[in-house]
Formats: C-alpha cells, sequence, structure tokens
C-alpha cells in the first residue's frame, strides 16, 4: 500500500496538471521554464522548446505546440522534411513508449495481486513492448537512413538539372566540387578502398 506522502505527491501532481490544462498562460509560463535550464546549457531555441513540449505533452497532456506563442517562432511553421521528419517521429513515439513502458513496470510491483499472476503478466508485457521498442529503433534508422538517401538523390538530381535555373543542364564548369556537396561526401570518401 501507498504510504500518505506517495498519496500527497499524486495528488499535488494531479491538482497541478488540472490548473495547467485549465489555463494556457500558466502552461506556457511552465513551457518556458522547462526550457531555459535546456538553453542555458547550451541547447538551441529550438532544441530547448521542442524538449520543454515534449515533457509538457508527456507530463501534463498538454500541447504547447498549438499555442499561438509556439507558432511565433520562426522555426516553428517549417516543414520538416526528409529525415528530419522521419526522426522527430520517431522521437516522439520512443518518447510514449519509453514513458508507457516504465508506468506498466511501476504497476508491476505497486498491484496488488494475491497469487501474482497480475504482476507477472504486466511485467512480461512491459518487457515484451521494450523488446518491440528496440526493434523498431532498428527499423527507424533504417528509414532515416533512406530518407536521407532520397535527399541526397534528389540533390544530385536537382544539380545535375539545375532545377530553377532555364536552360543551364549540367551545372558549373567544376560540376565535380557542386555534386559532392550536393550529395554530402568528400573526394577522399569517393576515393577509399
Amino acid at each position: 500500500m501507498r504510504n500518505s506522502t506517495a498519496d500527497t505527491l499524486v495528488e499535488a501532481l494531479r491538482i497541478l496538471s488540472v490548473e495547467i490544462q485549465a489555463d494556457s498562460d500558466y502552461a506556457w509560463s511552465w513551457h518556458c521554464n522547462v526550457a531555459m535550464p535546456y538553453q542555458d546549457e547550451g541547447g538551441t531555441h529550438e532544441q530547448a522548446n521542442r524538449a520543454a513540449a515534449r515533457f509538457m505533452a508527456n507530463t501534463f497532456a498538454v500541447d504547447v505546440t498549438k499555442f499561438d506563442q509556439w507558432r511565433s517562432f520562426p522555426w516553428a511553421n517549417a516543414a520538416i522534411s526528409g529525415a528530419a521528419e522521419v526522426k522527430h517521429m520517431n522521437n516522439e513515439r520512443n518518447s510514449t513508449v519509453d514513458t508507457f513502458v516504465s508506468a506498466l513496470r511501476i504497476l508491476s510491483v505497486e498491484i496488488q495481486s494475491g497469487d501474482g499472476v497480475a504482476n507477472a503478466a504486466i511485467s512480461e508485457a512491459a518487457e515484451r513492448l521494450a523488446l518491440l521498442q528496440v526493434a523498431n529503433a532498428a527499423m527507424s534508422e533504417a528509414a532515416e537512413r533512406l530518407a536521407l538517401l532520397q535527399e541526397k538523390s534528389v540533390a544530385v538530381l536537382r544539380w545535375y538539372y539545375r532545377v530553377g535555373d532555364v536552360g543551364d543542364v549540367g551545372g558549373p564548369v567544376e560540376p565535380m566540387e557542386e555534386l559532392l556537396k550536393a550529395a554530402g561526401v568528400t573526394e577522399e570518401w569517393l576515393c577509399r578502398k
């Protein structure tokens, strides 16, 4: 059974969540206070705010990315493309699964099951979900690499066909330098054995 201190903390967090969900200005002040230490430690403005937004969503079920303050950030409305989009989606999913696995592990210890069957079943579910997440991470990495390869392929094609430049097929006089830059590789890399 839980002690009164734990019950008090749970109740305090519940009340705080209700208040934050009810008042967007209060929620935004929490978001900003969560973001600042990350930025103080060298994270970019965007990284700090994205991390704080994830915290707000996972802890208080508040999506600050829908707030006007969020939309006012210059980077907030920029389209995310290719590998960056795949990585962003995977990070969001992994964060949610991590939270769920942690909750199941806690529940498997806290639940009062006379014969222990419920505890064992919940514990096994948590472990299976964690294993699935590892497999998903490998697949996600492959998807990121595929998206990056697609972006580089498109960059090479755009360079070759000089998209946007009328009648300038083939690029500049030093095409190899531009092609290497567009593909994101070095001459040394190409010449490796």
